[in-house]
């Protein structure tokens, strides 16, 4: 005969789980438990056991988690006759992984961009996480805040806006990721940045302006010193030049 025993595999579960054989060897109508010496042999200080009542117990840590997943070792009884006859069973001890941790992240935090006024909803970047423990469970991302529904994400953690969107509005994103195995959430910030696209005229804040001049005023006299002008894009798409479309005659 053998006996196969599941046990839970957690962080620390030593002696919590005693496993009494002495009714085992009264089923099977040997001598009562009481005439028996036991003993355990493995290859492992894993177990210890009770030599006059068969208890055996957990010694070490036991955890899936650590690649231990079964665990086999042999129990023998011996009579106390004068010539001790003797019989062995094989224990097998199957540890089960639990969910004990949180889904782990691959980076700390992700960056992302994209190009104002993209009616293409492009992908923007794709987070992904991980389970540390060995039967994973199927891990769903969602955000903490998703500015009105401004954002999407997938199953597959891909990143993507709803809307075009617009710099000159708001031109960074801070998104707040969660992963979630159905127990443990954890979470990573993803920085969505807006690009600009020349998309704004210049604006001249003035709507006329009237010069007086002297006749023959010498050349090269200036007489407009800077128009206020401004753009509300960045960068060289703000960079402003000035020239005479018309009265130059």
């Amino acid at each position: 005969m053998s006996v196969t025993i599941t046990v839970i595999g957690t962080e620390d579960i030593r002696g919590l789980i005693p496993l009494s054989l002495a009714r085992t060897w009264n089923v099977m109508r040997w001598t009562p438990a009481s005439a028996l010496t036991f003993s355990v042999k493995v290859t492992r200080h894993v177990f210890s056991i009770n030599k006059n009542t068969c208890l055996v117990t957990l010694t070490e840590k036991v955890s899936a988690d650590a690649g231990v997943h079964r665990i086999t070792f042999h129990v023998r009884a011996k009579d106390n006759g004068i010539s001790p006859l003797m019989s062995s069973v094989p224990i097998t001890v199957i540890v089960t992984d639990i969910n004990t941790h949180a889904p782990v992240f691959n980076e700390s935090s992700y960056n992302g961009s994209l190009y104002e006024n993209d009616y293409l909803l492009p992908f923007i970047t794709q987070v992904a996480a991980y389970e540390k423990d060995r039967d994973q469970v199927q891990i769903a991302f969602s955000f903490v805040f998703d500015y009105s529904g401004t954002f999407r994400i997938t199953s597959d953690g891909k990143i993507q806006p709803t809307r075009a969107l617009d710099r000159e509005t708001r031109d960074e994103y801070p998104l707040t990721v969660v992963a979630s195995d159905g127990q443990h959430n954890s979470t990573s910030i993803v920085t969505v940045k807006v690009l600009d696209r020349n998309d704004n005229n210049p604006v001249l804040t003035f709507t006329d302006r009237s010069i007086s001049l002297d006749e023959n005023i010498p050349l090269g006299t200036t007489l407009v010193s800077g128009l206020p002008a401004s753009d509300a894009d960045i960068g060289i798409n703000a960079q402003l030049t000035f020239d005479i479309l018309s009265g130059n005659t």
